[in-house]
């Protein structure tokens, strides 16, 4: 207690900091479940890159339902705001191209990068 509180990793949304008392703790194990198609994947990988990103800490992304190579797509899509799809179809214009670019370089700037 005379330490103070114990650090916290903030997620991306403000409310959930606030239900889990600041973020996530040291040493959590977090598993994510609902339906199929609602959006875990996402959500799992926005607060993943937040906390890289953000708070500069190393993450480990575990998923039973989607390869590796489908979720840094889906990553690098997220952080550069590139439509998914269009990067799985290898067809992106001039613009996205660029964002792409500038997704990867940040991406791989971080401590888990």
């Amino acid at each position: 207690m005379q330490r103070g509180a114990p650090p916290t990793v903030p997620t991306p949304f403000p409310a959930l900091n606030h239900w889990l008392n600041g973020g996530w703790s040291p040493g959590e194990l977090i598993y994510l479940g609902a339906r199929p198609a609602v959006g875990k994947t996402a959500f799992g990988l926005m607060c993943a890159r937040h906390a890289a990103m953000t708070a500069k800490k190393s993450v480990l992304i575990v998923s039973r339902e989607m390869p590796n190579v489908s979720l840094a797509r889906r990553l690098v899509a997220q952080d550069g705001q590139i439509h998914a799809g269009a990067l799985k179809r290898a067809e992106l214009n001039d613009v996205q191209m660029r964002d792409l670019g500038a997704s990867l370089e940040r991406l791989s700037t971080s401590p888990s990068g």
